[in-house]
């Protein structure tokens, strides 16, 4: 009985055994389609990818090509136009050519029985050359006249301003520009000393007026010239009492006065000091 028990172990066994063979084996062959079938989705997939990108990538130069297409056109429209542009240079050119050479006609025929064109060419350039040395003749004597004007115009006004001066001499005035300072009081004696002399205009018995803020304080009677410096009296009457005439005031031309009837009242007047 118990040879039949392990008979038949035995054989459960080695069915056993048989299955999980079996089994083994299909697990094996159905890990292997397994991996085979992952393999081929991955290629599947790598393949729809890259369909994917060559689809994106055809679409994008497609939109690049249709972007173009409007600059090409435009391209297109401008060439075309500088062709009929060039087109019509062209023919304008072609009238102006055929002008040109009617003129020419015309001129061949006008200057056939003028007789050599050698011989003309030179009498007009004869021509040409004394013309010009005609126009440099004028331009030069235009030149010497417009110098001899300008010199004349300043001589002119030399001469005027001689003459005004020799009438203002004349008339015992000093000249209307002159400008200068008193150099020196001196009030015991009644007169000053002046800064400018025969050279600024300053004219012997000529009047002339101190000028202080703009208001004439005294009046002077210039006795005596030298060519840059002058003295002159103070007039009487012309100052007030309480002015005293200083180094540096300003003294210009001045109208004249009617002399004092008394001989020697500038020196009988106290003129006072100058302030220290």
């Amino acid at each position: 009985m118990s040879k039949i028990f392990g008979t038949l172990t035995l054989v459960t066994l080695a069915i056993a055994c048989f299955i999980g063979l079996k089994n083994k084996n299909a697990y094996k062959v159905e890990i292997e389609n397994r991996q085979t079938t992952e393999e081929a989705l991955a290629k599947t997939e790598a393949r729809r990818n890259s369909a994917i990108t060559d689809r994106d990538e055809t679409k994008a130069e497609k939109e690049a090509v249709l972007a173009e297409i409007p600059k090409v056109e435009a391209q297109r429209d401008e060439q075309q136009k500088a062709n009929e542009e060039l087109t019509k240079a062209k023919e304008a050119k072609a009238t102006e050519a055929e002008g040109n050479k009617a003129k020419l006609d015309q001129a061949r025929e006008k200057t056939e029985g003028l007789g050599n064109i050698r011989d003309l060419a030179g009498k007009l350039g004869t021509l040409i050359n004394e013309s010009k040395e005609l126009d440099d003749s004028v331009a030069s004597s235009e030149t010497k006249l417009a110098s001899l004007t300008t010199e004349n115009s300043r001589v002119e006004a030399q001469v005027a301003e001689q003459r005004k001066q020799v009438e203002l001499r004349s008339k015992g005035e000093s000249f209307p520009s002159l400008r200068t300072r008193v150099t020196a009081v001196y009030p015991n004696w009644g007169f000053v000393t002046l800064a400018a002399g025969n050279a600024a205009g300053v004219i012997t018995n000529s009047t002339l007026d101190v000028i202080r803020d703009d208001e004439v304080v005294a009046k002077l009677l210039v006795t005596a010239v030298e060519r840059n410096s002058s003295s002159a009296s103070i007039i009487p009457d012309t100052m007030n009492e309480d002015v005293t005439l200083s180094p540096g005031d300003l003294v210009v031309p001045g109208a004249k006065v009617t002399p004092p009837a008394t001989p020697g009242a500038a020196s009988s007047k106290t003129v006072p000091a100058p302030a220290n």
